[in-house]
């Protein structure tokens, strides 16, 4: 730790040299990255496949067991951990367990509006980009897809299904309304012009349903347009829509998508628009208003096409069901956002002074026009491993939302999140369990309390399962007599117990464990070499060279 507060006699309230050190060191570290000025997003959001480290996925198995209240459907699951000792003491080797839900379900499904907030579409870092923005129209039809592959895995009865609502889009040109988009779907098969009608439908142009106990519940990714007659779509051949009409598969509805986007050579826009249809469930759960970009038509000046470029990234049929686990499952996808604030030096009594430099200094002062590409851009920066979903969460309105929160509350931390995509989350995560350091004070052994915290959670003999970890992923101050602690960490103090993901258990009807241990694809897009301009390669190692003499002088004072 870089700023260890249990050096002088009050281990609460840090010294006058301690917090003048750390708003140095947030404001080196953040002013650092916003220098870093590049208009395109980090090719690091566009590898999603990276959010995919032995993650399990929802099954279509009826055994599953559900839990229902008034405004949620969800499954039952649980993670299985390995507790090791460097001792023979007893309490390892040994497993526990800690319960979570995986939310599929909501009473209402969320609705959205189109802003421009999130601005023009920039594409990704050293990677070639489409003109114009299609990501609003992308973004809904993947909502379809996530949702119907839900129904699809879930289904039970013929109640469970989806279907048209009977409300459907303008048809027309876009001279007969110059105010609204229009969306040219010439030449396509009826089937495939009347998704799209009802996609893009102002209210609710489908639903999808999961009927339990009487009650109707809908995928937590359903999202609709709120009401306004902005899309038009421009389809010569007469038609007559139906809304008797059966609504195509998530593997059909899937290849519409690609349809639109070889139309629009957007395969970029089609993979950003993915990751933002992964943080829906979040707005769902807790009332989050969802804002997608306004659509802009398409120059036509890209003869490159981007299929070959993002067809590996995008996720297969297959895959799905992983990503459906991973954005519905209990404050997997804040923990993440989260993260990207988080920095493993700072202890929880100089929070403030580490957040304040970035949420009350630097992001008030940006530019609104182009704020939220900003913020998206230095988050990503610090936290390759979950970049998708900060960019999925910028588009959405949600990053937004969570940098409000952080300026008053602290997100909780994940365990399942370290464990599923790599990325770092908190002190409490596996890779920081060590053998505790001890140190003398007066002659009595004293260790840190953030070790203790850890010991304790390891050490809980009389369960054998863990409840969620400590809420604050920032680390306890100061150091506690060992002869103070309770009987567990007296015992296993120096044994070295350290903890390792083992796998993911959905919990059936008869009380009974299926096991799942995940899926894990790579998935990353290599920009090559030709793409990567030798000015940048300078100006980072420079940033580089100055910010390690800084922190030097600032950590020797």
């Amino acid at each position: 730790m870089l700023f260890p507060c249990w050096n002088g006699h009050d281990t609460l309230r840090p010294s006058f040299l301690q917090s003048f050190k750390c708003l140095v060191y947030s404001r080196l570290i953040w002013r650092a990255l916003f220098l870093q000025k590049q208009p395109a997003i980090p090719v690091s959001c566009s590898q999603v496949k990276r959010l995919l480290h032995r993650t399990p996925s929802i099954q279509a198995s009826p055994e599953f067991l559900e839990s229902t209240d008034r405004s949620s459907l969800a499954l039952e699951g649980y993670t299985e951990w390995s507790l090791s000792s460097d001792n023979n003491c007893g309490l390892g080797p040994t497993k526990k367990n800690s319960t979570r839900r995986v939310y599929i379900g909501v009473s209402q499904p969320a609705t959205c509006r189109l802003s421009a907030d999130f601005g023009n579409w920039t594409g990704f870092n050293y990677l070639p980009g489409s003109s114009g923005n299609y990501l609003s129209i992308l973004a809904l039809g993947w909502s379809y897809v996530l949702s119907t592959r839900l129904i699809e895995l879930r289904q039970k009865t013929a109640d469970d299904g989806v279907f048209y609502t009977g409300n459907w889009a303008l048809l027309g040109t876009l001279d007969d309304s110059p105010s609204c988009f229009s969306l040219d779907l010439d030449g396509y098969e009826f089937a495939e012009a009347q998704w799209w009608a009802a996609l893009l439908a102002p209210g609710r142009g489908w639903q999808a349903i999961l009927k339990r106990d009487c009650k109707s519940y809908n995928p937590s990714w359903e999202c609709h347009l709120s009401d306004t007659n902005f899309f038009r779509l421009d389809y010569k051949a007469p038609i007559s829509f139906s809304k008797d009409a059966s609504p195509p598969s998530s593997n059909e509805a899937q290849r519409f998508l690609y349809n639109l986007a070889r139309r629009y050579n957007c395969f970029d826009q089609l993979l950003a628009a993915f990751t933002a249809a992964l943080t829906f469930p979040r707005h769902a759960r807790s009332g989050y208003y969802i804002t997608l970009p306004l659509p802009i038509q398409s120059s036509g000046n890209l003869l490159q096409d981007l299929e070959p470029i993002y067809e590996d990234q995008l996720p297969s049929l297959d895959e799905i069901p992983s990503f459906l686990c991973l954005s519905s499952t209990t404050n997997l996808v804040l923990s993440c956002l989260g993260s990207c604030l988080w920095d493993q030096n700072i202890p929880s009594n100089l929070v403030s002074e580490w957040l304040n430099p970035l949420l009350g200094e630097t992001i008030p002062c940006l530019a609104p026009e182009g704020k939220v590409n900003t913020i998206l851009n230095n988050l990503a920066r610090r936290r390759p491993q979950v970049a998708s979903l900060c960019l999925g969460a910028a588009i959405t309105g949600l990053l937004c939302h969570v940098v409000r929160i952080c300026q008053s509350h602290i997100l909780p931390g994940s365990l399942e999140a370290n464990a599923w995509t790599t990325s770092p989350q908190s002190f409490m995560d596996p890779e920081n369990h060590q053998r505790i350091p001890v140190y003398l004070q007066n002659g009595r052994p004293m260790i840190p309390r953030e070790d203790e915290l850890r010991l304790l959670y390891l050490a809980n003999i009389e369960s054998r399962t863990y409840e969620l970890p400590a809420l604050c992923p920032y680390p306890p101050t100061g150091l506690v007599s060992l002869e103070q602690c309770s009987l567990e960490v007296q015992l296993h103090a120096h044994c070295g117990h350290r903890l390792s993901y083992l796998s993911w258990n959905w919990v059936t009807k008869n009380g009974q464990a299926m096991r799942d241990d995940g899926v894990s694809c790579s998935g990353s897009i290599n920009p090559g070499p030709q793409h990567i301009k030798p000015r940048f390669w300078l100006s980072a190692y420079l940033t580089g060279f100055i910010r390690k003499v800084c922190l030097l002088r600032i950590i020797t004072a």
